[in-house]
């Protein structure tokens, strides 16, 4: 992919080291790890694309034009204020040097040059722009990861979702609106190149005795396997020791539960759904994970009223008069839902409804699959809690607004929202603020559901 930025001809030669680039994106949850296998590959894709145009050091061997990024460092007119493009994106302008030197750690305003000198730090201006929404422009992480939503005015500019808004976002005041031109179609060349074939593109040649053994996607299953391999894994916030804290009721002689929820279970059924309690900061990241486990002990608590520590005692609905009753940390329930999460999770729960009550790790995986996904009219409780949900007008005629109260809507609003004060609300927002401050992160606004339409009502 970068195979030619250490040529001799390139001024940025030895600089851009694999080990920085790797130490930079753990620096980032959810940079590379958000979404499914294609989403992951896409947004490596695009991030390189965009970059190696911004560093493209032309055809510098007979692979082509599109095989020359990551040759220069540092751009080519200096004059100025000293703020010159610098690095994989060409961090250009006082501003953006102050804001990304905050957000990384770094003066970058009385120090520059760290951008062109630290290769670390060089990367990590990339990706903190890169995962940064700024003014009116959406974060080109959101755009390539598909959860940006284009609004009225973007819609009336054509901005519409895909690669071609990320070349705005970084050079659309010289880009963009005049029509066909070489400096777009090379982002869009790099952008089209497969990464992974072109890294290893020799491993299917006949004269390989593993020819198509050698697979991405046995890569990708391997290296999730090892958390903090791409990315800093759930595992660093979410502990063992956090997670006997935190449920340490569950294994209780009361409970039906007891030893059926462990630690294992859910950090390896976390890690099949890379953006679950990875994405954004350290604060939003916590606030993800406290939200989980506070609706999802809900549903599960065996204990007594208002103290909040009694979460997953049950794996099972009392009730279970019904085939598809609820089961699991979420309370899996109907039919439609069993069919909707074992396609997610590839199992085939319609027929083998009891496998969430009797696997940990498909009961923990159900959990996560509902939260990470948006249904009807509903967001993700993943969008929401990480702050990515924008309200439609509908949304704010219902006083639905962003807000750990709209998870509660969104799980069971049609028994408990726009009902006034009750117990089962309560009792939510009591096991969420347990959790955040067990994590020491404030809970935010809008914690309840008391006046809010459930989503059925439109």
């Amino acid at each position: 992919m970068l195979k030619n930025r250490d040529d001799n001809r390139c001024p940025a030669s030895g600089f851009y080291t694999y080990d920085a680039f790797i130490a930079a994106a753990n620096s980032f949850p959810g940079f590379g790890t958000t979404g499914d296998d294609t989403a992951r590959k896409k947004e490596i894709a695009a991030f390189f694309g965009q970059t190696s145009h911004e560093t493209t050091g032309g055809s510098l061997s007979a692979d082509g034009p599109f095989a020359g990024g990551y040759c220069f460092l540092r751009e080519g007119n200096q004059v100025g204020n000293g703020f010159y493009g610098r690095g994989p994106i060409q961090l250009t302008g006082q501003s953006n040097y102050d804001l990304a030197g905050k957000a990384i750690g770094q003066d970058l305003v009385n120090n520059p040059d760290l951008v062109a000198t630290d290769a670390t730090v060089s990367f990590k201006t990339a990706i903190w722009f890169w995962m940064t929404p700024q003014d009116n422009k959406p974060s080109c992480h959101d755009v390539i990861t598909g959860q940006w939503t284009p609004s009225a005015a973007d819609t009336s500019a054509n901005r519409q979702p895909g690669y071609g808004v990320i070349t705005n976002i970084i050079n659309g005041g010289i880009e963009c609106g005049k029509g066909q031109n070489p400096q777009v179609e090379d982002r869009i060349g790099f952008y089209r190149r497969d990464l992974f074939e072109q890294m290893l593109s020799f491993k299917n040649n006949d004269a390989c005795p593993d020819k198509g053994f050698y697979t991405y996607d046995a890569f990708i299953a391997a290296a999730t396997s090892f958390p903090g391999t791409l990315a800093q894994d759930i595992g660093s916030i979410v502990t063992r020791d956090l997670f006997e804290q935190m449920l340490s009721f569950r294994n209780n002689d009361a409970c039906p539960a007891k030893g059926f929820y462990t630690y294992d279970a859910f950090i390896a059924a976390a890690n099949s759904f890379p953006g679950f309690g990875t994405t954004g900061d350290d604060t939003a990241r916590k606030k993800e994970i406290a939200a989980f486990f506070g609706q999802t002990s809900h549903e599960t608590n065996g204990g007594a009223s208002g103290t909040f520590n009694g979460g997953y005692c049950f794996v099972r609905q009392i009730d279970q008069s019904e085939r598809y009753y609820g089961r699991g940390p979420i309370q899996l329930t109907h039919q439609a839902n069993y069919d909707r999460a074992g396609r997610g999770i590839q199992q085939d729960l319609v027929n083998n409804p009891d496998l969430v009550a009797t696997d940990a790790l498909i009961s923990f995986k159900t959990a996560i699959w509902f939260w990470m996904t948006p249904q009807d009219n509903k967001p993700s409780s993943h969008d929401v809690i990480i702050g990515r949900w924008t309200p439609s007008a509908a949304d704010m005629s219902a006083n639905r607004v962003p807000g750990y109260g709209v998870i509660t809507n969104i799980i069971n609003g049609g028994l408990e929202c726009g009902m006034g004060r009750i117990e089962a609300v309560e009792n939510r927002i009591g096991f969420y603020r347990r959790y955040c401050s067990m994590l020491n992160v404030a809970p935010g606004d809008n914690l309840d559901c008391y006046n809010q339409r459930n989503f059925a009502q439109g």
